[in-house]
């Protein structure tokens, strides 16, 4: 016969081998949330998870974090100065609540993105906040009251938003802590002092279901109910001696059973995760499981769980959930186990016209039935969506999207992420920014190029500005002149660091030579002509160095100069030049000029080639449209220049280093208006998050590729992004430049910056170059699917606009025979600005607009008899 305590033993096993562990253990991880605060309650809506807490004083802190991608990286909607917050509820999506003490209730518009104050009148403003729920938009409910020796019990109720409350209750009584909705009109509460509420009537009116003896004693935390007659209450009592507590009723309230009342850490918090399966969580990380519905419970030993105080826990669904406490600490239940269907988007779009994009990437079902849909929207609301397959898929491996959305907003700023939903739940990819603006960035593929024929003298060197002109007799002569700090130079020879070296063959010693000027020389300035007669072992046999000052009055006339001899010996070598202005003064003078024609010696049968300046080349180079770059034609390498090897389109830039043995330069490429002037350079329509190009890199000499970008709002930086590359890429490849923002505002306008160069410009440059192509923020555009229709949909630009000094303004529609002419006319109809400007002006226009009063102001452009006309704001 078998004894008792084996049978006592056996029905002991049973009990316990019942207790089965329904979650996956292993599926909870534990972390901290950013800046580690108290946390007092986790919550859900459609997409995102949600952590709210702060910190309770000595400057309180409101803070709500939120995920958008279950749980694995947290942001923060809201991180001030202000109460404690409790408890928040999302009746949809968008909408959101969320209240705390002294008063704190919140309201979110956004998903939870960013939260405003609502003001409550009177006495309400003064109470703490615990509990709310909110059944649609607009009606919800907020309890609480104040914790003290007169305590008050507030309940108050809205059914506009929040706009106007009324006061259910406000009077003396146990605070309340928590509040559950069965359904749209019956609601329990409960509280301190071990009170419990009812209401059947949506919270208008609430009955007192408080259980009697010790229970009295109780501060009751939080409240479940599986239908209107089962629920369960946990809590305790928070002292040194803590009771733990649970109670359950099985008939609406009107019975309490005690299922635990003992010595043990008070709970905080209980919710269901799956049928009769709920788990609660309290202080000192106590972590507990019923699978009865609450008849009975077992300690959920959770590795890496600690003794911080856990104040709440919730489901998602059964695969996603969330325990937080104090000090940041946070669990996250993630059970997906490969089922859940994941998907990804490729960064950037691709803007097709002004109102489609298409998107690329992929999802993958992992083995159910998963309907997949693109989600969009202005500012980060993801309020619009459109089906990406048209019926559900399945597989186990990624599929392909390849997906163009149509009719969206011109000149509109969006945000997109494909959602997957499958029996597992729902998940979302990476959010992509895109931006429907076609001209956003001028010129933004470099396409546009204006072809500049120029006149090249033949036989002769040259610096400076020298061109082609006509003399008296129709024949052809050349004119110097500077340009820039170069002096206008022709020379037979080179001018090097040891003087005037080299030359032609010359064997005759003529006495003097006839030269054909016509110049008009500035003040305490001259012109020279110069002739060097050389052995070619560099021996001089002849130098002479003749002034030319003063002016022609607009004729040719023939000057003489006699050639004088330093020795006996026979020329081999002639070196002869002239400058329009002094070389050796150490300055030059924009304003001297002089004109060659016939060059003769004069007792000598030889003659200089090309000497009567009849033989020229014409030689065409590109300059690229609305980009400002330091090219010198002189340079023996442009530093920029149309390439035919394009990413997309036709042409790329290319744009080069200079290391000519006499002028090495950085090359640059810049937006600005001139590479002198520095800030906006063009419009733009948001603040765009990344800047892309495609590009391949040549360095050589340690050579790097630099990118700066700058976003302006009324003529301030208040936000840059910036790049080195310095590696080698052959071939085309896409870069990201993030933009970070540190000043609000609106961005109005921006400028681009590229250039080749080492460090602070140190050091000589290498033979380096890049190609350049594509660019635009937020997605990629395809220059051939732009019409020029669209791109002169307007005839001018003007930014930044309002202005509080300085406006932009872009003539985008003048030809090469163009002419324009623009008009700023003040509100009483006065004009206060007039320029007349062609195509081979700077096409854009910088006003001062510093001295103007705040009005608005009418800009008028004329164009070839057509009128076009805009407003802008001097504020």
């Amino acid at each position: 016969m078998k004894s008792i305590l084996y049978y006592l033993f056996i029905g002991l096993f049973m009990v316990l081998s019942s207790f089965t562990y329904s979650q996956n253990i292993e599926a909870w991880e534990f972390s901290s949330a950013p800046k580690m605060r108290h946390i007092n309650k986790v919550a859900f809506n459609e997409s995102r998870c949600f952590l709210v807490g702060g910190w309770e004083s000595n400057d309180a802190i409101s803070t709500i974090y939120y995920s958008d991608d279950t749980c694995q990286n947290w942001l923060l909607a809201l991180d001030n100065v202000n109460a404690w917050l409790h408890d928040i509820s999302f009746p949809n999506a968008n909408i959101g609540y969320s209240v705390g003490t002294s008063g704190t209730i919140l309201k979110s518009t956004d998903q939870g993105g960013s939260w405003e104050q609502i003001e409550l009148p009177g006495n309400l403003s003064g109470r703490n906040y615990y509990a709310t729920h909110f059944t649609n938009a607009t009606t919800g409910i907020v309890l609480g009251g104040n914790e003290s020796n007169d305590a008050i019990r507030t309940i108050i109720k809205t059914n506009d938003g929040g706009q106007t409350w009324s006061i259910i209750s406000d009077n003396l009584g146990p605070m309340l802590r928590d509040v559950f909705f069965v359904n749209e009109t019956i609601a329990y509460a409960c509280g301190d002092n071990g009170t419990v509420l009812k209401s059947t009537d949506s919270g208008d009116t609430w009955s007192d279901l408080s259980p009697t003896g010790n229970l009295q004693n109780r501060r009751l935390n939080s409240i479940y109910f599986s239908n209107e007659n089962v629920g369960i209450i946990v809590g305790g009592n928070p002292t040194n001696d803590s009771i733990q507590t649970i109670i359950k009723t099985t008939d609406g309230g009107a019975n309490w059973s005690i299922v635990k009342d003992q010595v043990d850490h008070m709970l905080n918090a209980i919710s269901k995760y799956d049928d009769d399966v709920l788990l609660a969580v309290g202080n000192y990380g106590s972590f507990l499981q019923t699978e009865d519905m609450g008849d009975n419970w077992f300690d959920y030993s959770l590795q890496a769980n600690d003794t911080v105080h856990l104040n709440d826990i919730g489901f998602k669904n059964k695969f996603l959930g969330l325990t937080a406490g104090n000090y940041g600490k946070y669990g996250c239940f993630n059970d997906f186990t490969g089922n859940l269907a994941t998907s990804q988007l490729n960064e950037p779009a691709l803007v097709l016209t002004s109102s489609s994009v298409k998107f690329s990437g992929s999802t993958n079902p992992n083995g159910s039935d998963t309907e997949v849909i693109f989600e969009y929207g202005e500012n980060n609301l993801f309020d619009q969506s459109v089906s990406v397959f048209y019926e559900a898929i399945n597989g186990e491996d990624d599929i392909i999207i390849d997906l163009i959305v149509y009719q969206l907003n011109e000149n509109t700023k969006y945000s997109g992420r494909i959602k997957t939903s499958n029996i597992h739940g729902t998940s979302y990819s990476n959010i992509i920014v895109f931006y429907t603006g076609l001209d956003y960035i001028p010129n933004f593929s470099f396409e546009n190029w204006t072809e500049n024929t120029t006149s090249i003298l033949d036989d002769w060197g040259y610096s400076g500005s020298v061109s082609q002109i006509t003399s008296p007799n129709n024949s052809q002569a050349a004119l110097l002149q500077t340009n820039d700090d170069d002096i206008g130079a022709i020379f037979l020879g080179s001018p090097g660091d040891n003087g005037l070296v080299g030359g032609v063959p010359f064997n005759s010693r003529p006495d003097s030579v006839s030269i054909w000027l016509k110049y008009d020389i500035a003040e305490n300035d001259t012109a020279l002509v110069i002739s060097m007669l050389k052995l070619n072992d560099e021996s001089l046999i002849s130098n002479n160095f003749q002034q030319v000052y003063g002016s022609s009055n607009e004729e040719f006339i023939n000057v003489k100069f006699a050639i004088n001899y330093l020795n006996e010996m026979q020329p081999e070598q002639l070196f002869f030049g002239i400058v329009s202005s002094n070389v050796f003064s150490g300055q030059t003078n924009p304003e001297s000029n002089i004109a060659i024609d016939k060059i003769e010696f004069i007792n000598s049968s030889e003659q200089l080639p090309n000497n009567n300046f009849e033989n020229w080349t014409e030689e065409s180079e590109f300059t690229i449209n609305k980009w400002y770059s330091n090219q010198d034609n002189n340079d023996p390498t442009p530093i920029v220049e149309k390439n035919n090897e394009a990413f997309s389109g036709n042409l790329a830039l290319k744009l080069s280093n200079s290391i000519g043995e006499q002028n090495m330069k950085f090359a640059h490429l810049s937006s600005y208006h001139n590479k002198y002037e520095y800030g906006p350079s063009f419009p733009v329509y948001s603040n765009a998050e990344k800047f892309f190009f495609y590009y391949q890199f040549y360095p050589e000499n340690d050579d790097s590729l630099f990118i700066n970008v700058e976003m302006y709002s009324n003529g301030e930086v208040i936000g840059n992004g910036y790049q080195f590359i310095v590696q080698s890429v052959n071939e085309y490849t896409l870069k990201e430049v993030q933009i970070n923002y540190f000043n609000e505002g609106q961005a109005d306008s921006a400028s681009i910056y590229f250039t080749i160069a080492k460090n602070n410009h140190q050091g000589v440059p290498g033979d380096s170059y890049a190609l350049l192509d594509n660019m635009s923020f937020d997605a990629i555009i395809q220059p051939q699917n732009i019409s020029e229709s669209f791109q002169l949909n307007e005839s001018f630009s003007i930014y930044p606009n309002p202005t509080n000094n300085y406006a932009n303004i872009d003539i985008l529609k003048l030809k090469n025979n163009d002419q324009a002419i623009v008009k700023i006319y003040g509100i009483n109809g006065e004009l206060i600005y007039i320029k007349e400007i062609s195509k081979y002006d700077n096409d854009i226009i910088i006003v001062d607009l510093q001295g103007i009063s705040p009005q608005l102001l009418i800009v008028v452009v004329e164009i070839n008899n057509k009128v076009y006309t805009k407003k802008i704001i001097k504020k």
